[in-house]
């Protein structure tokens, strides 16, 4: 059947080629029949090399782990698209359909009242609009089937027949034999079920012990969960509705009427479900707000209250891994457009396919939630659609239905899209040496593919190449992938060199003692002396309001032992600490090109600070009675970042030899120093203000206020003159355009 089929695919594009051009040649005089024949020969023996994905009116594409859009060789390429004409009836407004493992297609009209049988040629085998009741012998009339389940080992077929609230199970049909009435289904009784409560089914799937699980409309509390015997046992993955301390903060202080009239906090709907051979239940919902779901997407948030895809376990909780760059949301689209919206999904092994009907696409994952392709969009061609409904695998090939048009279109994998899945399958079987051959194969032919660096990186690391590796998972851009192999290779050198670990520890330590001992040697020193201060021992006296702070920023002021020119030297190697920080701190935490790097922005994040700080506090002076000049609290300030040059440099240096879970480490050292120097600021400006240490902290408070109004005004002024230099261009443009 396989191969018929496929012959019948490329005689169909062999016949469009070569029709056009018979029609061409027909104007021809009939005295060069030999060059029209030889014309014709040409063209069709042309056309047995065309490929169909030639014809492909659809770009197919994955994403980086920056979030932009990168081309990809197609991996399913429409073959052909089956119409009314073809399907023998009219399918427009079909919302529901499935395939079964031996190529059999069943379609739900919920509009036309039917289900639909195709075989695997294509052909109509049955319609079922109305069924003979065998209790009774009466004719029953479809109404409304909006759901259709085939169960695998039984073949029977399930329907959920919306309009009259209720699940009937049939026999499997057959060429000969018609659909036969098992059973019928009514709404659960119970005294759970909530106020109101409506039993109009929509969707279901049966496990393989016979539990239905059944997709309600309007419901807010999960699946209706029966048993084999059509018993209600409860509700399934509800979920759970989550509030924030906001939100019971802001209610607390709300009346009775405005609580009445705020929009509830309630669990979203599902929209369509499916389940795996693991009797796994996978859900789908488009009813996430769309600021939260573009939110959580570009946040790579795995927080499975935020996302349109979950896979439940038998206990109800979302077990569906989320590992790749970003979750499997569908477009990354940022903030302000509309994300993809699912209401679909198809299982094959280790993939799911899902459909978005807000651009008409069909995003491919796999088990760990890596975009493996996406394709389609909208359109009349063959391959686009006008507005898509359902999507089943049937084998290898895609079908996906569109309910505008009445239409189905039939994918067909390609050679690109083989290699791939024979490579997830061969590192899922664990034969780890081809797949490097495989990944390898499929980075020659997709060179944009982060996934297929980062295969041949997991191939390299199972091997021991931990540099190989590390080289790889740099190209992908993969951080996390990138420490573990970093922190492997560190482990053979910690075990080839163990001794040097200690030895250079304490030459460290005895060299910054022996440092500090010298400084404070030379200061005081040279404070028994009372002679001129030089520019070295202006800079030595620096490490002394390290750690004395109330008495060295006071020697500072009134015993001249610093100065304005050390004070600029201090800020230029605050200044170098942040651009060597910039362009050495590792990979790992820095991922940056060096070409990225912006000077200015790392001068501007040092000195715009310190000229806010040193105006907004000098301009409070008088208003409190300060005793400080502007020169005093600018020299004072910028002696007081010190620490930021003694943590900035050694933890860019640190940073090149730890691993993403030792974050902390860098956190720590970077935080003190910051930390550090706003102690020695504050005590710095107490000391030359003399102030209390009650009214330094509510001068602090005040000097904070006026730089957030002096960067308004700032905000404010840049605002304008790029208004006023937009107003001015056009004026000249206009100018220009008229002379």
């Amino acid at each position: 059947m396989r191969k018929e089929k496929l012959v019948i695919r490329k005689f169909s594009i062999s016949k469009l080629i070569t029709g056009s051009f018979s029609r061409l040649f027909s104007f021809l005089p009939f005295n060069f029949s030999f060059v029209r024949f030889f014309l014709f020969s040409f063209f069709f023996f042309l056309s047995s090399f065309v490929n169909a994905s030639m014809f492909v009116p659809y770009s197919t594409y994955t994403y980086s782990r920056e979030g932009f859009a990168t081309e990809s060789p197609h991996a399913y390429v429409p073959v052909f698209r089956f119409t009314a004409a073809e399907l023998g009836m009219d399918i427009r407004g079909a919302t529901n359909m499935m395939a079964t493992p031996n190529g059999w297609l069943y379609i739900a009209n919920a509009t036309r009242n039917n289900i639909i049988v195709y075989d695997e040629n294509m052909n109509l085998v049955r319609v079922l609009d109305e069924y003979v009741d065998p209790a009774d012998g009466s004719v029953h009339q479809l109404n409304r089937p909006e759901g259709i389940f085939i169960h695998e080992r039984t073949g029977n077929v399930f329907i959920a027949e919306t309009g009259n609230r209720r699940i009937l199970e049939f026999s499997p049909p057959s060429r000969i034999d018609d659909f036969s009435l098992i059973r019928k289904i009514h709404g659960p009784q119970s005294d759970v079920l909530p106020e109101g409560f409506v039993f109009m089914p929509v969707d279901l799937v049966v496990d393989t012990v016979g539990r239905m699980f059944i997709l309600v409309r309007n419901n807010l509390m999960g699946l209706v969960q029966m048993d084999a015997n059509g018993e209600f046992i409860g509700f399934f993955g509800a979920q759970q509705v989550q509030r924030s301390a906001i939100d019971a903060i802001r209610e607390f202080f709300m009346t009775d009427e405005q609580r009445e009239r705020m929009v509830q906090n309630v669990p979203r709907q599902y929209n369509n479900l499916a389940i795996d051979s693991q009797n796994f239940i996978w859900l789908t919902t488009n009813a996430i707000p769309r600021d939260q779901l573009n939110h959580a997407t570009m946040q790579r948030s795995r927080d499975s209250s935020l996302m349109p895809i979950r896979r439940m376990n038998m206990n109800g909780n979302d077990v569906l891994v989320r590992s790749g760059a970003f979750p499997p949301t569908g477009d990354v689209v940022g903030y302000v457009l509309h994300p993809s919206a699912f209401i679909d999904i198809a299982l094959r092994g280790n993939l799911y396919a899902v459909l978005d009907r807000e651009r008409n696409k069909i995003f491919t994952y796999d088990i760990s939630g890596n975009l493996l392709y996406a394709f389609g969009g909208s359109g009349m061609q063959t391959g686009v659609f006008s507005q898509v409904s359902a999507i089943t695998y049937r084998g290898t090939d895609l079908l996906v239905l569109d309910t505008n048009l009445g239409t189905i279109t039939v994918f067909e994998r390609t050679a690109y899209g083989t290699l791939l899945e024979a490579a997830l399958e061969a590192e899922q079987r664990r034969d780890f040496d081809e797949a490097y051959s495989l990944w390898t194969a499929v980075l020659r032919q997709n060179n944009n593919f982060d996934m297929a660096y980062t295969g041949i990186a997991r191939m390299l690391m199972r091997r021991g190449n931990y540099e190989g590796a590390m080289k790889s998972y740099r190209f992908a851009n993969d951080i996390v992938g990138y420490s573990r192999a970093f922190g492997e290779l560190r482990r053979g050198w910690i075990r080839n060199f163990y001794w040097i670990i200690p030895l250079v520890g304490i030459l460290l330590v005895a060299g910054i003692a022996k440092w500090f001992i010298f400084a404070n040697k030379i200061n005081k020193k040279r404070y028994l002396e009372f002679k001129r201060y030089h520019l070295g021992h202006e800079l030595l006296f620096s490490f002394h309001t390290l750690f004395h702070p109330i008495g060295g920023f006071w020697d500072l002021k009134h015993e001249k032992r610093g100065s304005l020119r050390a004070a600029h030297i201090i800020l230029a190697l605050v200044i170098f600490s942040f651009i060597f920080s910039a362009i050495n701190t590792g990979y790992i935490f820095n991922p940056r090109s060096h070409m990225d790097i912006n000077l200015l922005q790392e001068i501007m994040n040092v000195l715009l600070p310190v000229i806010m700080w040193c105006t907004a506090s000098w301009a409070l002076t008088t208003l409190f009675d300060g005793q400080a000049r502007l020169g005093d609290i600018y020299m004072v300030t910028c002696y007081a970042l010190l620490p930021l040059v003694l943590t900035y440099f050694p933890a860019a240096l640190l940073s090149n030899v730890l691993v993403l879970e030792e974050t902390m480490f860098l956190t720590f050292i970077r935080s003190a120093g910051a930390v550090w120097s706003v102690l020695l600021i504050f005590s710095g400006v107490m000391t030359l203000q003399e102030y209390g240490l009650v009214k330094n902290s509510v001068t602090t408070a005040a000097s904070l206020v006026v730089m957030g109004v002096q960067l308004f005004i700032g905000m404010l002024f840049i605002l304008l003159g790029n208004s006023l230099w937009q107003f001015i261009r056009g004026i000249y443009q206009e100018i220009t355009l008229r002379m």
